[in-house]
């Protein structure tokens, strides 16, 4: 699903994972507040998301599957 987001929203979805604020994300990628709100709707709406807390939330839950399988696969 993250390859239907262009380089910018993979950029900013990358630091929505973050604790950062919008703001510090404006700050660190170097563009407006307005800029990253833009983005992360469009993030959102791609990948049907109804906030940052889902995203969040789902990112971290498919990292911790991952980890598991690989665990798992060395039969750990």
């Amino acid at each position: 699903m993250l390859s239907n987001l262009t380089k910018q929203e993979l950029k900013v979805y990358n630091q929505l994972i973050t604790a950062l604020s919008v703001k510090q994300i404006a700050k660190v990628l170097g563009v407006s507040t307005t800029t990253i709100a833009t983005h992360r709707n469009r993030i959102f709406e791609k990948l049907k998301y109804n906030d940052r807390l889902e995203l969040v939330v789902d990112y971290y839950s498919t990292e911790l599957n991952k980890l598991k399988q690989v665990l798992l696969d060395k039969g750990l």
